[in-house]
């Protein structure tokens, strides 16, 4: 990012892991002006009188309280908001980012420069979305975005994708055997799951075409994009639209690479993701409740 001046606000209770988080925002330049507060209340009350362009929060200042990290997120929907967690509290962070936050920092894990890094890249992701939403590129029928607003999100992960052991995977998923109006269940279905992933920041499902839809999938490894699909088949095995009818209904997946060592663009990946359909779930014999 350029030499501009962000509004910070930071809800640490502990006056000292106050200090430090504040001095590795500003420990090469004064780049954050840091509101400190010591609780949620406070957080929640400056938001409502004041913008910040990044909230910081600490896990142990929400205390389980998402509600008041959803009133954050409603009131500065333009801010980035990340959570601050020790490893030990991967799960609680993850919760939290479905409850509006934008993403997670697991600080005993983090270089100071690091921290500073992902929020920035946090803020620049904010940002894309939000440029992405006024240029017309989300789904109608689905909520996510098309196929033009996959293409935009997959072209700033590659250009963010500079480690070679590091890759981008584009995941596909083609629904089969389902009516068009089940498609929107389905993507939630979808949705729900990748909220629980650690490969991606949400959001980062399109549908790009009628009954396909892609994840993007930043991992280090193909085991971690695996624990991703094993996750999306224990979900669509559930996954019900309720309706007086039953029909068969099946899901394909494709996936392929973006490896930095050999650039190309998104269409190009997603057209290999497509070249070979394997069935992922259901048989049959399994069934999806169609509404009416």
């Amino acid at each position: 990012m350029p030499d501009t001046r962000f509004k910070a606000l930071l809800a640490i209770p502990n006056f000292s892991a106050a200090r430090d988080v504040g001095a590795v925002l500003n420990g090469k330049g004064h780049t954050f002006d840091i509101t400190p507060v010591q609780s949620l209340e406070t957080a929640q009350s400056r938001c409502q009188s004041e913008s910040f362009d990044v909230v910081l929060l600490s896990l142990s200042v929400l205390d389980n309280k998402f509600a008041g990290l959803e009133e954050i997120a409603a009131t500065l929907p333009n801010a980035s908001i990340l959570v601050l967690a020790s490893r030990g509290e991967q799960a609680d962070a993850l919760q939290a980012i479905r409850h509006g936050a934008d993403d997670c920092l697991m600080v005993d894990d983090y270089p100071s420069q690091g921290i500073c890094q992902t929020i920035f890249n946090v803020m620049h992701r904010k940002q894309l979305l939000r440029q992405i939403r006024t240029a017309g590129y989300e789904d109608v029928a689905t909520g996510l975005y098309n196929l033009d607003g996959f293409k935009t999100m997959a072209q700033r992960a590659f250009d963010g994708c500079r480690q070679p052991r590091s890759k981008v995977y584009i995941v596909t998923f083609r629904v089969q055997g389902t009516e068009q109006h089940t498609l929107a269940g389905f993507a939630e279905a979808l949705r729900a799951t990748c909220r629980k992933s650690e490969l991606m920041p949400a959001p980062s499902i399109s549908r790009v075409d009628v009954q396909e839809f892609a994840v993007l999938a930043s991992a280090d490894s193909l085991g971690e994009v695996h624990q991703l699909l094993r996750r999306c088949e224990e979900t669509f095995r559930k996954f019900k639209v309720k309706g007086a009818e039953e029909v068969p209904w099946s899901v394909e997946f494709g996936m392929a690479a973006y490896d930095p060592e050999y650039p190309a663009t998104p269409a190009v990946v997603l057209e290999r993701a497509r070249q070979n359909w394997q069935a992922i779930v259901p048989s049959q014999t399994d069934l999806v409740k169609v509404s009416a």
